[in-house]
Protein backbone atom coordinates (compact mmCIF):
# COMPACT_ATOMS: atom_id res chain seq x y z
CA UNK A 1 0.00 0.00 0.00
CA UNK A 2 1.17 3.51 -0.83
CA UNK A 3 0.89 5.71 2.28
CA UNK A 4 -0.67 8.98 1.17
CA UNK A 5 -1.47 12.30 2.86
CA UNK A 6 -3.47 15.30 1.65
CA UNK A 7 -2.45 18.81 2.73
CA UNK A 8 -4.87 21.54 1.66
CA UNK A 9 -6.60 24.32 3.60
CA UNK A 10 -9.87 23.84 1.68
CA UNK A 11 -11.98 20.88 2.80
CA UNK A 12 -13.85 20.54 -0.54
CA UNK A 13 -10.48 20.25 -2.27
CA UNK A 14 -9.33 17.52 0.14
CA UNK A 15 -12.64 15.70 -0.35
CA UNK A 16 -12.24 15.87 -4.13
CA UNK A 17 -8.82 14.20 -3.93
CA UNK A 18 -10.17 11.49 -1.63
CA UNK A 19 -13.11 10.87 -3.97
CA UNK A 20 -10.86 10.39 -7.01
CA UNK A 21 -8.47 8.17 -5.02
CA UNK A 22 -11.22 5.64 -4.29
CA UNK A 23 -10.44 3.98 -7.62
CA UNK A 24 -6.83 3.26 -6.61
CA UNK A 25 -6.77 0.12 -4.46
CA UNK A 26 -3.06 0.50 -3.68
CA UNK A 27 -3.52 3.93 -2.09
CA UNK A 28 -3.92 4.21 1.68
CA UNK A 29 -4.78 7.69 2.99
CA UNK A 30 -3.02 7.92 6.36
CA UNK A 31 -3.76 11.54 7.19
CA UNK A 32 -4.77 15.01 6.07
CA UNK A 33 -3.94 18.53 7.21
CA UNK A 34 -5.55 21.92 6.66
CA UNK A 35 -2.49 24.18 6.87
CA UNK A 36 1.24 24.15 6.31
CA UNK A 37 2.32 23.71 9.91
CA UNK A 38 -0.01 20.77 10.49
CA UNK A 39 1.20 19.37 7.18
CA UNK A 40 4.84 19.55 8.22
CA UNK A 41 4.05 17.71 11.45
CA UNK A 42 2.02 15.12 9.55
CA UNK A 43 4.88 14.37 7.15
CA UNK A 44 7.28 13.99 10.06
CA UNK A 45 4.93 11.63 11.87
CA UNK A 46 3.61 9.48 9.01
CA UNK A 47 6.49 9.62 6.45
CA UNK A 48 4.11 9.03 3.52
CA UNK A 49 5.28 7.97 0.09
CA UNK A 50 2.83 10.24 -1.75
CA UNK A 51 1.65 13.76 -0.88
CA UNK A 52 -1.06 15.91 -2.42
CA UNK A 53 0.10 19.38 -1.49
CA UNK A 54 -1.63 22.73 -1.85
CA UNK A 55 0.62 25.71 -2.54
CA UNK A 56 -1.20 28.63 -0.94
CA UNK A 57 -2.12 27.80 2.65
CA UNK A 58 -2.34 29.66 5.95
CA UNK A 59 0.86 30.43 7.89
CA UNK A 60 3.15 28.07 5.95
CA UNK A 61 2.78 27.42 2.22
CA UNK A 62 3.45 24.17 0.40
CA UNK A 63 7.06 25.05 -0.32
CA UNK A 64 7.69 25.75 3.36
CA UNK A 65 6.28 22.28 4.12
CA UNK A 66 8.77 20.66 1.73
CA UNK A 67 11.70 22.69 3.04
CA UNK A 68 10.95 21.53 6.58
CA UNK A 69 10.63 17.88 5.52
CA UNK A 70 13.57 15.59 6.32
CA UNK A 71 13.05 13.51 3.17
CA UNK A 72 11.53 13.88 -0.31
CA UNK A 73 8.21 12.10 -0.88
CA UNK A 74 6.50 11.92 -4.26
CA UNK A 75 4.39 15.06 -4.64
CA UNK A 76 1.42 16.16 -6.71
CA UNK A 77 0.93 19.88 -6.18
CA UNK A 78 -2.53 21.43 -6.08
CA UNK A 79 -2.88 25.11 -6.84
CA UNK A 80 -5.13 27.91 -7.92
CA UNK A 81 -3.52 29.91 -10.70
CA UNK A 82 -0.07 31.17 -9.81
CA UNK A 83 1.98 31.93 -12.91
CA UNK A 84 5.29 31.86 -11.02
CA UNK A 85 4.59 28.51 -9.39
CA UNK A 86 3.30 27.00 -12.62
CA UNK A 87 6.42 28.16 -14.45
CA UNK A 88 8.59 26.56 -11.76
CA UNK A 89 6.65 23.29 -12.06
CA UNK A 90 7.01 23.24 -15.84
CA UNK A 91 10.73 24.03 -15.73
CA UNK A 92 11.37 21.15 -13.33
CA UNK A 93 8.84 18.73 -14.86
CA UNK A 94 6.97 18.38 -11.56
CA UNK A 95 3.30 17.45 -11.81
CA UNK A 96 0.51 19.68 -10.54
CA UNK A 97 -3.27 19.93 -10.55
CA UNK A 98 -4.60 23.38 -11.37
CA UNK A 99 -7.93 24.10 -9.68
CA UNK A 100 -10.51 23.29 -10.89
CA UNK A 101 -9.18 20.09 -12.47
CA UNK A 102 -11.01 17.21 -14.14
CA UNK A 103 -10.99 13.51 -13.34
CA UNK A 104 -9.03 12.88 -16.53
CA UNK A 105 -6.34 15.37 -15.48
CA UNK A 106 -6.17 13.70 -12.06
CA UNK A 107 -5.78 10.28 -13.66
CA UNK A 108 -2.95 11.54 -15.88
CA UNK A 109 -1.09 12.92 -12.89
CA UNK A 110 -1.55 9.67 -10.98
CA UNK A 111 -0.30 7.58 -13.89
CA UNK A 112 2.93 9.58 -14.01
CA UNK A 113 3.43 9.74 -10.26
CA UNK A 114 2.90 6.03 -9.59
CA UNK A 115 5.68 5.06 -11.99
CA UNK A 116 8.21 6.85 -9.74
CA UNK A 117 6.51 6.90 -6.35
CA UNK A 118 9.30 4.98 -4.57
CA UNK A 119 12.25 6.48 -6.45
CA UNK A 120 13.80 8.55 -3.64
CA UNK A 121 16.74 9.76 -5.74
CA UNK A 122 14.34 10.96 -8.45
CA UNK A 123 12.23 12.95 -5.99
CA UNK A 124 15.17 14.38 -4.12
CA UNK A 125 16.50 15.76 -7.40
CA UNK A 126 13.12 17.06 -8.59
CA UNK A 127 12.03 18.73 -5.37
CA UNK A 128 15.43 20.19 -4.55
CA UNK A 129 15.57 21.72 -8.03
CA UNK A 130 12.04 23.08 -7.68
CA UNK A 131 12.75 24.70 -4.31
CA UNK A 132 15.80 26.43 -5.72
CA UNK A 133 13.84 27.66 -8.76
CA UNK A 134 10.62 28.88 -7.19
CA UNK A 135 10.55 32.44 -5.87
CA UNK A 136 7.63 33.17 -3.50
CA UNK A 137 5.33 35.96 -4.60
CA UNK A 138 3.39 36.36 -1.36
CA UNK A 139 3.63 39.77 0.27
CA UNK A 140 3.23 39.35 4.00
CA UNK A 141 1.63 42.00 6.18
CA UNK A 142 3.98 44.62 7.59
CA UNK A 143 1.18 46.75 9.02
CA UNK A 144 -2.31 46.13 10.36
CA UNK A 145 -4.79 49.01 10.42
CA UNK A 146 -7.66 48.95 12.93
CA UNK A 147 -10.52 51.42 13.09
CA UNK A 148 -11.30 52.56 16.63
CA UNK A 149 -14.23 54.94 16.76
CA UNK A 150 -13.56 57.60 14.14
CA UNK A 151 -9.82 57.08 13.92
CA UNK A 152 -7.51 54.45 12.47
CA UNK A 153 -4.63 53.00 14.41
CA UNK A 154 -1.69 51.32 12.73
CA UNK A 155 0.22 48.40 14.27
CA UNK A 156 3.49 47.00 12.95
CA UNK A 157 3.15 43.22 12.76
CA UNK A 158 6.69 42.66 14.03
CA UNK A 159 5.68 44.34 17.31
CA UNK A 160 2.45 42.37 17.80
CA UNK A 161 2.72 39.74 20.54
CA UNK A 162 0.01 37.38 19.31
CA UNK A 163 -3.42 37.00 17.72
CA UNK A 164 -6.07 34.92 19.47
CA UNK A 165 -9.70 34.08 18.81
CA UNK A 166 -11.94 34.16 21.89
CA UNK A 167 -15.72 33.74 22.00
CA UNK A 168 -15.94 34.03 18.24
CA UNK A 169 -13.96 37.27 18.03
CA UNK A 170 -10.38 37.78 16.88
CA UNK A 171 -8.07 39.93 19.01
CA UNK A 172 -4.65 41.46 18.53
CA UNK A 173 -2.42 41.63 21.63
CA UNK A 174 0.50 44.03 21.82
CA UNK A 175 2.27 45.71 24.74
CA UNK A 176 -0.49 44.78 27.13
CA UNK A 177 -3.25 46.08 24.83
CA UNK A 178 -6.09 43.96 23.47
CA UNK A 179 -7.56 45.15 20.17
CA UNK A 180 -10.56 43.70 18.33
CA UNK A 181 -10.05 42.82 14.65
CA UNK A 182 -12.76 42.39 12.01
CA UNK A 183 -10.50 40.37 9.70
CA UNK A 184 -11.49 36.68 9.35
CA UNK A 185 -8.93 34.38 10.94
CA UNK A 186 -8.47 32.31 7.77
CA UNK A 187 -7.68 35.45 5.78
CA UNK A 188 -5.22 36.73 8.38
CA UNK A 189 -3.41 33.39 8.49
CA UNK A 190 -2.46 33.62 4.83
CA UNK A 191 -0.94 37.08 5.26
CA UNK A 192 1.31 36.44 8.27
CA UNK A 193 5.00 35.69 7.71
CA UNK A 194 5.63 32.04 8.76
CA UNK A 195 9.20 32.98 9.66
CA UNK A 196 7.80 35.17 12.45
CA UNK A 197 4.35 33.88 13.38
CA UNK A 198 3.65 30.41 14.70
CA UNK A 199 0.35 28.60 15.29
CA UNK A 200 0.51 27.82 19.01
CA UNK A 201 -2.89 26.17 18.91
CA UNK A 202 -5.99 26.14 16.75
CA UNK A 203 -7.05 29.68 17.66
CA UNK A 204 -3.77 31.46 18.40
CA UNK A 205 -0.84 32.72 16.32
CA UNK A 206 2.15 34.03 18.22
CA UNK A 207 5.12 36.21 17.32
CA UNK A 208 8.18 34.07 18.03
CA UNK A 209 10.35 37.18 18.42
CA UNK A 210 8.14 38.58 21.19
CA UNK A 211 8.23 35.57 23.53
CA UNK A 212 9.62 36.55 26.93
CA UNK A 213 9.69 33.11 28.56
CA UNK A 214 8.79 29.52 27.77
CA UNK A 215 7.27 27.78 30.78
CA UNK A 216 7.02 23.95 31.06
CA UNK A 217 3.43 23.07 31.96
CA UNK A 218 3.71 19.33 32.62
CA UNK A 219 3.05 16.29 30.42
CA UNK A 220 5.03 17.70 27.52
CA UNK A 221 3.08 20.95 27.37
CA UNK A 222 4.38 24.53 27.37
CA UNK A 223 3.10 28.06 27.94
CA UNK A 224 4.51 31.10 26.17
CA UNK A 225 4.80 34.25 28.27
CA UNK A 226 4.42 37.61 26.50
CA UNK A 227 4.77 39.82 29.55
CA UNK A 228 2.00 42.43 29.84
CA UNK A 229 0.02 40.87 26.97
CA UNK A 230 -0.40 37.60 28.85
CA UNK A 231 0.30 33.94 28.18
CA UNK A 232 -0.56 31.49 25.40
CA UNK A 233 -0.61 27.72 25.78
CA UNK A 234 1.02 25.56 23.10
CA UNK A 235 -1.02 22.56 22.01
CA UNK A 236 0.67 19.17 22.19
CA UNK A 237 0.46 18.84 18.41
CA UNK A 238 2.44 22.07 17.97
CA UNK A 239 5.19 21.48 20.54
CA UNK A 240 7.50 19.52 18.24
CA UNK A 241 7.39 22.15 15.49
CA UNK A 242 7.93 24.93 18.03
CA UNK A 243 11.08 23.20 19.25
CA UNK A 244 12.36 22.94 15.69
CA UNK A 245 11.66 26.61 14.97
CA UNK A 246 13.42 28.06 18.02
CA UNK A 247 15.99 25.35 18.79
CA UNK A 248 14.28 24.33 22.01
CA UNK A 249 16.08 21.37 23.58
CA UNK A 250 14.23 20.99 26.88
Amino acid sequence: MIRTVIIDDEKPSRDRVKYFLKEYIDISIVGEAENGEEGALLLSKMTPQLVFLDIQMPIADGFHVLRSCSYRPAVIFISAFDEYAIHAFDVNAVDYLLKPYTKQRFSEAMERILSNVDNNIYWDRKISSLLSTYKPTIKYLDLITVKTGYVYKIYETENIDFFRKDDGLLFLYTGGKKVTLDTPLAQLEKRLDPAIFFRAHRKAFVNLKQIKEIIPWGQGRYVLDFGDSGKVQVSRDSVKLLKQKIGLKI
